[in-house]
């Protein structure tokens, strides 16, 4: 899903319904991907409501989320800011807002957490609800791609970004990573 006319529009909630339910009857475990949002490292927080991109609208992304849980998907994973951005868990599902790149070594900035490149793991029950998960950080080099971040730095910044725009989410991040439940 995304904003661009090659995909099918997030903001065309009645198309991504008709999608979602060819994809639920079809399948054990649905996970949905999706490019949307203001880009680029300003846009790192999570806003309520539409995003506008140099006049383009780039869809209200949490709505889409939500969505897409509500008509069956298991895990939604964002990418579209270039950079992370915060998790949330919604009736119990995973839902990752932005993953940024993982791979970009050429024509794209890599500087400061616009370089952070996140490798999700989650573990999910039978019913494809969330029960754990750990980000394996790596971080980008020009003309070299990822390698593995000893500091954590991906996991850090949506650990910082899920406190600020998901104050209230059962989700514990650790500093390295590891993703929980709160008890």
């Amino acid at each position: 899903f995304g904003h661009n006319s090659y995909t099918v529009r997030h903001q065309n909630l009645h198309a991504v319904r008709e999608v979602m339910t060819a994809l639920v009857d079809l399948s054990d475990i649905v996970i949905v991907s999706f490019h949307g949002g203001a880009e680029g490292a300003k846009h790192s927080r999570l806003p309520y409501g539409k995003e506008i991109f140099y006049e383009e609208d780039r869809g209200n992304l949490r709505e889409f989320a939500h969505f897409c849980i509500d008509a069956g998907a298991d895990v939604v994973f964002g990418h579209g800011p270039h950079v992370v951005r915060a998790v949330e868990l919604y009736k119990k599902h995973f839902i990752a807002y932005s993953l940024g790149n993982f791979c970009t070594p050429y024509g794209i900035s890599l500087s400061g957490i616009s370089g952070y490149a996140p490798l999700l793991e989650l573990t999910l029950d039978q019913q494809g609800c969330f029960q754990k998960g750990k980000i394996h950080s790596f971080i980008q080099h020009k003309g070299v791609g990822p390698r593995i971040d000893q500091q954590h730095r991906a996991a850090k910044e949506i650990k910082r970004l899920t406190t600020l725009d998901m104050p209230h989410t059962p989700l514990l991040i650790t500093e390295d990573g590891v993703i929980c439940i709160r008890p």
